[in-house]
């Protein structure tokens, strides 16, 4: 072990780190066992490509990216808390979903060697409370894994209405054209594409066909949650 894994494991033992979320003494880094089982998460096995469980299945033809991961259901307490990082200022929950996603990542992605880290661009509204949740998710992944983050690749051009008030099908038409690609992307043919949600795959599938179309060959996608089915009937 090495001396600064000691002085980390000593200082864990006379300061230990408290929940983000209840402030109770935490199992890891981040979270308390309480905490955590109140997650719902995505049990394998699961669909290769839309990432979805059993029964969860969200596939339709062709859809452009190569596959979806997450680790958790948008339901219940991780529903309430993603909603609480991403509008009500609990950005420090952005911690324990990045250090999710990037877990999954290793596992799930092992041997795929990606050129980037990106995330899906909000629209920039001059709103002195504006906060960009995928792109504090994205920076956060890259970190932990340890590649770079380019928040210049994709450029949202408009803000239209919000996906979650629409139908399956009026998803796609909603981000058809919403995305267009500001940066070199001629340098990558493999992104890791961020985002929170993942409920029918229309965004990432938007920007994924952005990407495609300026040179990037495999667009690999991971959510902190996906929307079950169930929910959307």
């Amino acid at each position: 072990m090495s001396l600064s894994a000691i002085i980390d494991k000593a200082l864990s033992l006379v300061f230990p780190p408290h929940c983000l979320f209840c402030g109770d003494i935490a199992d890891n880094r981040y979270i308390c066992k309480k905490c955590e089982s109140l997650y719902k998460k995505i049990a394998f096995p699961v669909c290769s490509v839309c990432g979805f469980g059993k029964d969860e299945c969200h596939c339709i033809k062709d859809m452009l990216f190569a596959r979806v991961v997450a680790p958790f259901y948008y339901e219940g307490r991780a529903r309430d808390d993603i909603l609480k990082f991403k509008y009500y200022g609990k950005h420090s929950y952005g911690e324990y979903f990045a250090h999710c996603i990037s877990k999954l990542v290793k596992a799930q992605y092992a041997g795929i060697n990606f050129d980037a880290v990106t995330s899906v661009p909000a629209f920039y509204n001059n709103d002195d409370n504006f906060f960009d949740h995928a792109m504090y998710l994205g920076k956060a992944v890259a970190d932990n894994i340890g590649l770079s983050f380019d928040a210049s690749l994709l450029e949202k051009t408009a803000q239209r209405v919000k996906q979650h008030s629409l139908d399956f099908e009026q998803r796609f038409k909603n981000v058809n054209g919403l995305y267009k690609c500001s940066g070199n992307s001629q340098n990558y043919k493999t992104i890791l594409l961020i985002d929170d949600i993942s409920t029918t795959g229309a965004t990432f599938m938007e920007c994924a066909r952005v990407l495609k179309k300026f040179g990037v060959k495999n667009t690999y996608c991971a959510a902190v949650a996906l929307t079950p089915k169930r929910i959307l009937q």
